[in-house]
């Protein structure tokens, strides 16, 4: 009887430090900074989530052949981290494939926006995701969006200025051969014109009546 009542007063005394455990770590402050243990939850480790960082796509923005993807990392720290951005594509309904991958610091304490373009081949529906890590948690974030491959790219005043100039170099060129091919011709009906009156000085006519 009195095993059971201590194995009953031992699990009652564990069940107590598991619940103010539990309490303790989702109140636990930073006081440098601010940052609670819940401003970051995400099925990874819940010990260090509240020191780590968060992923999220800001805009992706059409090019004429390409899309700029603007993401942002929030560190909750108050030291500087590198963390490895992984880029996954793919049409709508189809797997995402690997992209390409970079490394970026990101500051202490504070969001850092970062843009990175990527090339694509015909326009439609694409996905795209992006997974960061930092050796300890791997956060990711998705989109989806719509890309129209154009002929014109955004600058469209500079491309037509860059056509105008090249539309008056070739009016140049063809005026100059047209000026060039008049001097040539003009020179080769006086060389005619000069042979004509030499040959026709060195016969006499007579008029007989």
């Amino acid at each position: 009887m009195l095993m059971k009542k201590g194995v009953l007063i031992f699990g009652l005394l564990f069940v107590s430090l598991m619940i103010v455990l539990t309490f303790a770590r989702f109140s636990i402050v930073d006081k440098a900074n601010g940052v609670t243990g819940n401003v970051i939850q995400e099925n990874y480790n819940p010990v260090f989530s509240w020191r780590d960082f968060n992923l999220e796509i800001k805009n992706i923005s059409n090019n004429r052949d390409s899309v700029d993807v603007s993401y942002g990392l929030r560190e909750f720290t108050n030291n500087p981290q590198p963390i490895d951005v992984s880029f996954y594509f793919a049409e709508k309904g189809k797997d995402l494939k690997y992209a390409g991958k970079e490394t970026v610091v990101v500051s202490a304490n504070s969001e850092t926006i970062y843009t990175k373009r990527f090339s694509i081949p015909l326009s439609g529906e694409y996905n795209i995701n992006l997974e960061a890590t930092n050796g300890r948690k791997i956060t990711s974030d998705g989109r989806e969006f719509m890309f129209t491959r154009s002929v014109i790219s955004g600058n469209v005043i500079q491309e037509v200025r860059e056509s105008n100039s090249k539309n008056i170099i070739l009016l140049v060129l063809i005026i100059i051969l047209v000026i060039i091919l008049i001097i040539e011709l003009k020179k080769k009906r006086k060389v005619v014109e000069h042979y004509k009156s030499k040959h026709n000085s060195r016969f006499i006519s007579l008029d007989l009546k």
